[in-house]
């Protein structure tokens, strides 16, 4: 007999079906649905017509063998289930605001069905809100916008569902978090930025902590805040003190904002009462703004976590402050072990960073035994000008021995063009999309057709995406790349961008494409 998650809505090939009124599905229904979702897929088998062919008895048996599952030859709930979790299909995200500039968070499995969940966020649409552009809006008039709350994606056995956090999460520019475990459980950190007026007139928003309980509709709970607002570039969680549990390092742009209590990046101790306390760490970071990405990693492979920062340099509305003392990305080996005075400070500057917005972005990656930092750097125009423009992606190697960069762009990406792309927010991510057990590196957000960068035994190739079914954005869009190390496929999810404003949307599609098998 057939299961009754059959009843439920099946989102596939972009299109939603009914739900089905009998207790329990009919064989033919299943057939139906089975014949839908491989139709999806891209199987030449006619028309969803229930009936069982010869054409759709040959469609599910390849999509199983694909896949590496047995198939017997009898249709069931459990092909009519992998079918959907692997078919193109698409989510809306309703953010029930206006709201322009789109987030992809981070991801991770938390309830543990072998399948990426992640977290979207937006801005706050100012031009559709109160008619001011973004990034322009005065003191006064920042309380009168109504913030987006994030929105937590997670798979289901049809595909994807969505749970807004709660209401005390929305900010007017929430572009940073993580999932993290601690003493069993699920959690999620929220580092709140607030970034919306003039530079001299940002205000902070108070960060948060929430506990997310696996669940047919995924509770999502308020535990904790931080105790000062701050502007907050990024966050990152790591084991600092070897106690097996996770402190918070949150990265604010410290100088940035008005705010007294907001200067300055944050380590705290997440305590098993589900309190954030103040940790004995100090977090060596000189003054040096803004701060746009911060990691915590052992970088070269000493046993200690080290400090990696992507800095910008001093920015102005009108672009007219290009420079600071030392703009680009920096290094500091093992913080939290040696004293401040000890420290090896290790600076990465852009071959142009005269004229470059500098450290935007940066991923380490060791691959062949050589330690690779990728690093985007951005020049900012001013807001008339142009905005945001992603300069270059660059590599350097990182000799242990040495304690030295070396700038290798030619060597492992010969064939990246330096291009300059109007984008907003271009981070790097990296995950190992084809199960080599190597890691690709990719751009989130990437104006074009959609490609990771594959490492060949030599160098990394730019490789597109073997799907024909992904949303391809106007302007600019968010792509993540989803895993799933079960079936070894990889699926990609895109979503348009609408910055700046331009038409006050409330909702947006995430297109999921196919799982495409990856693996051997």
């Amino acid at each position: 007999m057939l299961s009754t998650f059959l009843k439920s809505t099946l989102a596939v090939a972009f299109a939603a079906f009914a739900t089905a009124s009998q207790p329990v599905l009919a064989a033919d229904e299943a057939v139906r649905q089975a014949q839908k979702l491989l139709i999806a897929l891209g199987y030449k088998i006619g028309s969803a017509d229930g009936v069982s062919g010869k054409r759709t008895e040959a469609a599910v048996a390849d999509a199983m063998a694909n896949y590496g599952q047995t198939y017997d030859g009898t249709l069931s709930d459990n092909e009519v289930l992998l079918l959907a979790r692997v078919a193109p299909s698409r989510v809306t995200v309703d953010f029930e605001v206006a709201v322009s500039e789109l987030n992809h968070l981070h991801s991770a499995d938390i309830n543990g069905d072998g399948r990426l969940d992640f977290v979207v966020t937006a801005m706050s649409d100012t031009a559709e809100q109160l008619g001011i552009p973004c990034c322009e809006v005065p003191a006064n008039r920042v309380p009168d916008i109504t913030p987006p709350v994030p929105i937590l994606v997670y798979s289901t056995p049809e595909g994807y569902a969505t749970k807004p956090f709660p209401p005390e999460a929305k900010g007017n520019r929430s572009q940073a978090g993580r999932f993290f475990t601690a003493y069993g459980k699920q959690y999620f950190v929220l580092a709140k930025n607030g970034e919306m007026g003039l530079p001299s007139e940002n205000h902070g928003e108070i960060s948060m902590v929430f506990r997310i309980t696996p669940s047919e509709d995924m509770a999502i709970e308020t535990v904790a805040e931080f105790d000062g607002r701050g502007v907050s570039a990024n966050v990152d969680v790591a084991d600092l003190d070897g106690d097996g549990q996770p402190e918070i390092f949150l990265n604010n742009y410290g100088l940035i904002s008005t705010v007294t209590s907001a200067g300055g990046s944050v380590i705290k101790t997440f305590t098993s009462d589900e309190k954030l306390a103040s940790t004995k760490f100090t977090a060596p970071i000189e003054s040096r703004k803004p701060m746009n990405y911060v990691s915590l990693i052992d970088f070269d492979g000493s046993g200690n976590l080290d400090l990696l920062v992507a800095v910008e340099i001093e920015k102005t509305m009108d672009g007219s402050v290009m420079l600071a003392k030392a703009p680009g990305s920096y290094v500091i080996l093992d913080p939290f072990v040696r004293k401040t005075a000890e420290l090896d400070r290790i600076y990465l500057l852009p071959p142009f960073w005269g004229n470059d917005h500098a450290g935007y972005s940066i991923l380490p990656i060791t691959v062949d035994g050589r330690i690779l930092m990728f690093e985007i750097s951005q020049q900012f125009l001013g807001h008339q000008g142009g905005g945001f423009i992603n300069d270059h992606l660059d590599v350097f190697e990182y000799s242990t021995a040495d304690k030295a960069f070396t700038l290798v762009t030619a060597d492992v990406l010969p064939k990246q063009p330096r291009m300059r792309d109007k984008s907003s927010a271009l981070y790097l991510q990296r995950a190992d999309l084809d199960f080599d057990g190597i890691d690709e590196v990719y751009r989130q957000q990437y104006p074009y057709e959609p490609q990771f960068f594959e490492w060949n035994g030599k160098a990394f190739a730019l490789t597109n995406f073997p799907s024909k079914d992904f949303f391809k954005p106007n302007w600019t869009g968010t792509l993540i790349y989803l895993p799933d190390p079960e079936l070894k496929c990889t699926r990609m999810v895109t979503f348009s961008q609408n910055l700046g404003g331009n038409g006050g949307q409330t909702k947006t599609d995430l297109r999921l494409t196919s799982c495409v098998p990856m693996g051997d």
